[in-house]
């Protein structure tokens, strides 16, 4: 796979939108080569994969299923971090399950969030 680079301030942190590729950092656009298809990251896969783990997760009363989703959700933020450990997502997908297992309800954890800001 090709990696993007801005040719303005040489980031890697270029997003296909609207048909263009954007760089998140500089807002420079280019437009594709007809040919080329844009290309997600492995990163973009992984959180996309969290975020669907995520949704599973909360369909479920059960707690074996609730714990299933919670050991495949860890696996895919360790997966991420390895890829970028600074990634906000993997790190904002840790606060949710630590948050998971410390408050009983949604609310609780809604309040606890708000007292932070």
């Amino acid at each position: 796979m090709k990696e993007l680079k801005c040719q303005n301030c040489n980031s890697n942190d270029i997003e296909f939108k609207d048909g263009i590729w954007v760089c998140s950092h500089c807002g420079s656009k280019y437009v594709p080569d007809k040919n080329e298809k844009p290309q997600v990251s492995e990163e973009d896969k992984l959180i996309k994969k969290m975020i669907k783990l995520f949704e599973k997760r909360d369909k479920h009363d059960d707690i074996d299923k609730r714990m299933y989703y919670y050991g495949e959700i860890s696996d895919c933020i360790q997966d991420i971090l390895r890829i970028n450990p600074k990634s906000a997502y993997a790190y904002a997908g840790k606060y949710l399950l630590d948050c998971a297992n410390t408050y009983k309800t949604l609310e609780e954890a809604e309040k606890n969030i708000k007292m932070l800001f």
